[in-house]
This record gives C-alpha cells, sequence and structure tokens, in this order.
C-alpha cells in the first residue's frame, strides 16, 4: 500500500486512448496496438493486451504483455493473426494496465476487421 496525504492508491494507471497502427481493418497478417500515454502516481508495471476474434467466441483468447516505447510514450504490441488460428473478421483486443502496487486498470479497446491475410 502507498499512503500519501493519509490516502491509500486503490486505482489503476489510465491511458489517454489505445490505438492501432491500421485505422479499424487491415489485410495484412499482423497489426499493432497501441495503449497510449499510460500514467500513475505509482509508476507503470505492465500493459496487458487480451486478444481474441468474434469467430467461435473466445477460443482463441491469448494475453499479451506489452512493449514500453519510451521514444513515443506508448505502450505495444503485435498482434499476429496465426496466433488465432488465422482467422478472418473482427479481431477484438483491450489494454489493462497494472500499477507497480499491484491495482490494474480497464484502459480501453479496439475492434479491428482483418480482411484477407497477404503472405
Amino acid at each position: 500500500m502507498d499512503v500519501q496525504q493519509g490516502q491509500v492508491d486503490t486505482d489503476g494507471p489510465t491511458a489517454d486512448s489505445v490505438t492501432t497502427s491500421c485505422g479499424n481493418s487491415t489485410s495484412n497478417s499482423s497489426f499493432q496496438v497501441y495503449a497510449n500515454n499510460v500514467a500513475d502516481p505509482s509508476g507503470v508495471d505492465k500493459v496487458l493486451f487480451p486478444t481474441w476474434t468474434d469467430y467461435n467466441g473466445q477460443d482463441d483468447l491469448k494475453w499479451y504483455q506489452g512493449t514500453f516505447d519510451a521514444a513515443n510514450n506508448r505502450w505495444n504490441v503485435n498482434i499476429d493473426v496465426s496466433q488465432h488460428n488465422n482467422e478472418y473478421g473482427i479481431y477484438k483486443v483491450h489494454a489493462y494496465g497494472y500499477d507497480t502496487l499491484g491495482n490494474k486498470a480497464f484502459l480501453g479497446g479496439v475492434n479491428v476487421d482483418v480482411q484477407q491475410v497477404n503472405i
């Protein structure tokens, strides 16, 4: 627990936005997702990106750990279609931030329509 001025920090990180490298659709075999300007008074420990396709529900759910890009002040992850049974259609990606005290928060999410993969 972090006690500052009589208050206990129980809030997780916040982010300005969650965006993608491709807008909301792509025909590539992978795409990037970004959690922008993630901040927390105690410090940000990590950002996780659970990802799945609409097809068959969450049978292909994978949790990816983001990488911090200090130059752009964002956490990013590369989503590879091959890790999701090479499925087409809507990919749902959420972002969860964790601070150094163990608090977590939903930062946002994006949907990407993967049309036809060009391999």
